[in-house]
């Protein structure tokens, strides 16, 4: 079944032209395969891409792999936009976690801001908020620290859903639903060693996910936006 959220982008949404996407880009995109907004709405693109480039094993694994695993979650998941459409174990896991200590606790207001102590978070947020999309492995980090952020895993979701939607050139699409379900709700993932807050889904932290790429460029480059 095809819930309210998914059934509206269909019909509405930011209309993406073919002319959008550059072809010559396509080995920057195997590091960065964030190319969903791009393909939204033209799924001939996404043929077209595959028969005229030499698709690396990356990029078609996001294009194909990923992609298609998002529609299925969507399309065979009524609840696909909140917490309750997740792994049960993930579910279970993060309700024994919930009256952890947070770190931080920030309003949806101040998150909307892009207004937290964490300049990377920030970072992802303002571009979210400015260009309509985000760095592929900093999205992952953005809807982690929600839950780190948050009273409980469901105001979490809820969030980074309405944000998403709000913002982003793929809101209202299964990729994007996907993106927060594994972040928040374990989605395609598996059980990891236990931490606060998280459980056993999989946490990131600021350290961690600084050494990936160089964050600190990127965050000079989205505040010049």
């Amino acid at each position: 079944m095809i819930g309210p959220h998914f059934e509206q982008s269909l019909a509405s949404g930011p209309q993406i032209g073919r002319q959008s996407f550059d072809l010559g880009y396509l080995s920057v995109f195997a590091d960065e395969p964030d190319v969903s907004g791009t393909f939204r709405h033209d799924h001939s693109t996404i043929r077209k891409k595959i028969e005229r480039e030499g698709a690396v094993q990356s990029f078609l694994e996001q294009l194909i792999v990923r992609r298609e695993l998002a529609v299925n979650f969507v399309t065979f998941n009524d609840k696909y936009d909140a917490l309750a459409g997740c792994e049960r174990w993930a579910r279970q896991t993060l309700a024994a976690h919930r009256r952890d200590r947070r770190p931080y606790l920030y309003t949806e207001a101040r998150l909307e801001a892009g207004d937290t102590h964490d300049p990377l978070w920030n970072a992802a947020q303002r571009q979210m908020v400015t260009a309509g999309w985000m760095h592929g492995y900093v999205r992952m980090y953005w809807a982690k620290k929600i839950l780190d952020w948050t009273s409980s895993a469901d105001e979490a979701f809820d969030i980074a859903v309405r944000l998403n939607d709000r913002y982003l050139l793929d809101g209202r699409d299964p990729n994007g639903y996907a993106n927060i379900a594994w972040a928040i709700g374990g989605k395609h993932d598996r059980p990891w060693p236990p931490r606060p807050v998280y459980g056993t889904v999989r946490s990131m932290s600021y350290g961690s996910t600084v050494r990936k790429f160089d964050a600190e460029r990127y965050i000079t480059q989205v505040n010049e936006i």
